[in-house]
Protein backbone atom coordinates (compact mmCIF):
# COMPACT_ATOMS: atom_id res chain seq x y z
CA UNK A 1 0.00 0.00 0.00
CA UNK A 2 2.94 2.59 0.76
CA UNK A 3 4.58 1.88 -2.80
CA UNK A 4 1.71 2.71 -4.18
CA UNK A 5 0.30 5.80 -2.47
CA UNK A 6 4.09 7.23 -2.43
CA UNK A 7 5.42 6.04 -5.82
CA UNK A 8 2.05 7.67 -7.21
CA UNK A 9 3.32 11.09 -6.03
CA UNK A 10 4.56 13.15 -8.98
CA UNK A 11 6.98 15.16 -5.92
CA UNK A 12 8.67 11.63 -5.15
CA UNK A 13 8.37 9.97 -8.68
CA UNK A 14 11.03 6.08 -7.98
CA UNK A 15 12.54 7.92 -4.27
CA UNK A 16 8.41 7.12 -2.88
CA UNK A 17 8.73 4.05 -3.69
CA UNK A 18 12.21 3.64 -2.57
CA UNK A 19 11.14 5.09 0.70
CA UNK A 20 8.08 3.00 0.70
CA UNK A 21 10.21 -0.06 0.85
CA UNK A 22 12.46 1.20 3.28
CA UNK A 23 9.62 1.58 5.47
CA UNK A 24 8.26 -1.39 4.66
CA UNK A 25 12.26 -2.56 5.86
CA UNK A 26 11.68 -1.34 9.40
CA UNK A 27 8.11 -2.39 10.35
CA UNK A 28 8.62 -6.02 9.56
CA UNK A 29 12.48 -5.41 11.40
CA UNK A 30 10.30 -4.33 14.35
CA UNK A 31 7.83 -6.57 14.22
CA UNK A 32 10.25 -9.64 14.46
CA UNK A 33 11.89 -7.98 17.13
CA UNK A 34 8.45 -7.73 18.85
CA UNK A 35 8.00 -11.42 18.19
CA UNK A 36 11.31 -12.08 19.88
CA UNK A 37 11.18 -10.13 22.71
CA UNK A 38 7.70 -11.89 23.79
CA UNK A 39 9.16 -15.32 23.51
CA UNK A 40 12.91 -14.29 24.81
CA UNK A 41 12.99 -12.20 27.39
CA UNK A 42 15.70 -9.59 26.11
CA UNK A 43 16.49 -6.58 28.26
CA UNK A 44 18.23 -3.52 26.13
CA UNK A 45 19.87 -0.51 27.94
CA UNK A 46 17.25 2.00 26.99
CA UNK A 47 18.98 4.91 28.68
CA UNK A 48 22.23 3.81 26.96
CA UNK A 49 20.58 4.33 24.02
CA UNK A 50 18.97 7.15 24.27
CA UNK A 51 21.88 8.91 25.44
CA UNK A 52 23.90 7.84 22.10
CA UNK A 53 20.71 9.27 20.19
CA UNK A 54 21.35 12.33 21.61
CA UNK A 55 24.05 12.77 21.68
CA UNK A 56 24.30 11.65 17.11
CA UNK A 57 21.43 14.29 17.04
CA UNK A 58 22.78 17.41 18.95
CA UNK A 59 26.66 16.20 17.16
CA UNK A 60 24.80 16.64 14.11
CA UNK A 61 22.93 19.86 14.84
CA UNK A 62 26.38 21.75 15.71
CA UNK A 63 28.21 20.29 12.58
CA UNK A 64 25.37 22.07 10.62
CA UNK A 65 25.59 24.99 12.81
CA UNK A 66 29.30 25.37 12.49
CA UNK A 67 29.25 24.58 8.57
CA UNK A 68 26.80 27.60 8.05
CA UNK A 69 28.95 29.73 10.41
CA UNK A 70 31.73 28.85 8.08
CA UNK A 71 31.26 29.22 4.61
CA UNK A 72 33.64 30.66 2.50
CA UNK A 73 36.22 32.33 5.60
CA UNK A 74 38.45 28.97 3.87
CA UNK A 75 38.61 26.68 0.87
CA UNK A 76 36.54 23.60 0.35
CA UNK A 77 38.75 21.13 1.43
CA UNK A 78 40.71 23.09 4.70
CA UNK A 79 37.01 23.26 5.46
CA UNK A 80 36.13 19.63 4.95
CA UNK A 81 39.14 18.48 7.16
CA UNK A 82 38.61 21.41 9.84
CA UNK A 83 34.70 20.51 10.35
CA UNK A 84 35.49 16.61 10.23
CA UNK A 85 38.00 17.42 12.92
CA UNK A 86 35.37 19.45 15.49
CA UNK A 87 33.10 17.34 14.84
CA UNK A 88 34.98 14.07 15.64
CA UNK A 89 36.42 16.48 18.57
CA UNK A 90 32.53 16.91 19.12
CA UNK A 91 31.52 13.49 19.31
CA UNK A 92 33.73 12.12 21.15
Amino acid sequence: GMIFVLASQPGFGIMGAALAILIGIVLVTLLHAATVGKVLPIHLPMKEYGICVLVIIGTGVVSLWLKSQMNGFFSAPIELVMLIFVTCALYV
